[in-house]
């Protein structure tokens, strides 16, 4: 789809990139801390750590199975939004921007109300890494479509955006 979607040029405010890079860094960094080693932003650190999990055995597989999926959702779900708000004459970025941020929002609560992260296959554990998986496939797809001179902000992890994106 991305070869059919041409979006408006809009100009992209400066702060947005390095806030968006920050955002990702930060993200990955507290979610490899806080969630049991499990990557939301550099997905493709999440191939790896799901296979060891499957050869060790170990609690909270599952989620680590679903991250790639979840990533992929969330890049193609975003496409496809980003495609109809521009064929509607709208600017897909801030509205893509804020349903990140309020996605953020969701995983920071889950996270709060099911504090102490103690057992990687708690539902708490579930709920906030797929909430963040999907903000940052999020973020990743509106970097790839709608910022075309600005770098990824989770490069490695561009591969299995742009499959994603795609495919939708």
């Amino acid at each position: 789809m991305s070869e059919l979607f041409l979006p408006l040029q809009r100009r992209v405010p400066a702060i947005v990139p390095p806030l968006l890079s920050f955002t990702a860094g930060f993200i990955d960094s507290f979610t490899v801390l806080a969630l049991f080693g499990l990557f939301v932003a550099q997905v493709t650190g999440s191939f790896v750590l799901m296979a060891v999990a499957f050869v060790k055995d170990e609690q909270g597989a599952l989620i680590k199975l679903l991250a790639v999926p979840v990533f992929l959702l969330a890049g193609a779900a975003t496409t496809v939004f980003a495609v109809v708000l521009e064929r509607r004459g709208r600017a897909a970025l801030p509205w893509i921007v804020g349903l990140e941020c309020a996605v953020l929002t969701g995983f920071l609560l889950t996270i709060l109300v099911g504090a102490p992260l103690s057992e990687a296959g708690a539902l708490s554990v579930a709920a906030a890494s797929l909430l963040g998986l999907f903000a940052m496939g999020m973020q990743s797809a509106a970097v790839r479509l709608l910022m075309k001179d600005v770098a990824s902000t989770n490069v490695m992890t561009t591969n299995t955006t742009n499959l994603a994106v795609d495919a939708a």
